[in-house]
């Protein structure tokens, strides 16, 4: 499916997105764009359905044949005009069986659909029916068919969203920098229901994405993307949830507020609800979000 030390005792702070399973997309827990687990912080994203092929045992390939280039000719996602007429540039997995996007690559534009628009084609090889600067996103596990987003614009350091109502999410890198929903962790409501609210990692505030937990991300359950765990969840530091299981990267956890008592489920083990963000750091209307985790 679609794959915080206090100042981050988040599996990684370096956020990586996943497309769910079967979407064929994914985020890298690590930063490092290889899939591993080598990174601190384990906040990567998943998502569940692909458009792209698989290799098999009979020999076909993770991405369409491209006429000898390869992955295809890499562009700068932030331009408008990297790309030859007919093409756009947008987010793809070069790494043969990755789900995660890991660069950016010239693809023909295949349709004209714009935000918002349902799509097909919302999976990691970059073939979609988006027009220039969207890309097919959070594929329903049943149909295949996503919704066109806006690649942010602006630039690397100053990302603006056209829609006021959208944050701009920088992810895996920067290869995947998109327009998603603005949502509050203490009380979600994703246009997409199924989705969940997951901090940006660049601290500006909280946005809908994809949920890639599939059968697990319930308390204590193992994790190693940030969509890798149920709505109202984290996915955490091994070692701050105390019934995470051994040898786990990081292990889902619950968003708290700071305000209230402590109903943390680790509480018995030793866990409060401790600020998820540094004091005075906290982007407006978010100093009262806290995590369950242990203090370290």
């Amino acid at each position: 499916m679609q794959r915080l030390q206090m100042t981050h005792i988040l599996v990684s702070t370096t956020l990586f997105l996943a497309a769910a399973c079967g979407t064929g997309a994914g985020i890298d827990p690590t930063g490092d764009g290889d899939g591993d687990a080598e990174g601190e912080d384990v906040s990567s994203t998943s998502e569940g359905s692909s458009g792209g092929e698989t290799e098999s045992d009979t020999g076909g390939s993770f991405f369409p044949d491209m006429g000898g280039d390869g992955c295809g000719a890499m562009c700068d996602i932030w331009s408008e005009d990297d790309c030859p007429s007919g093409q756009k540039c947008t987010a793809v997995a070069c790494e043969v069986g990755s789900l995660s996007w890991d660069s950016n690559v010239c693809r023909d534009v295949q349709g004209d659909k714009q935000r918002g628009d349902q799509c097909s084609g919302a999976g990691v090889d970059g073939m979609d029916e988006c027009a220039a600067g969207l890309l097919c996103w959070d594929a329903d596990p049943e149909t295949g068919l996503g919704t066109c987003v806006e690649y942010c614009k602006g630039s690397r350091l100053a990302p603006t969203c056209d829609s006021p109502e959208d944050i701009c999410v920088i992810v895996n890198e920067g290869v995947l920098p998109i327009c998603l929903p603005k949502c509050d962790p203490l009380s979600p409501a994703c246009p997409n229901a199924d989705n969940l609210c997951l901090p940006d990692p660049d601290d500006k505030g909280w946005a809908c994405v994809l949920d890639a937990s599939g059968e697990l991300g319930g308390y204590a359950d193992p994790c190693e993307f940030a969509n890798a765990c149920d709505l109202g969840l984290l996915c955490l530091d091994a070692g701050v949830t105390p019934d995470c299981p051994a040898g786990s990267l990081g292990c889902c956890s619950e968003i708290c507020e700071l305000d209230q008592p402590n109903t943390c489920s680790g509480a018995g083990g030793g866990q409060e609800c401790l600020a998820f963000y540094e004091e005075g750091m906290e982007p407006p209307g978010f100093s009262n979000v806290g995590v369950c985790a242990i203090p370290q």
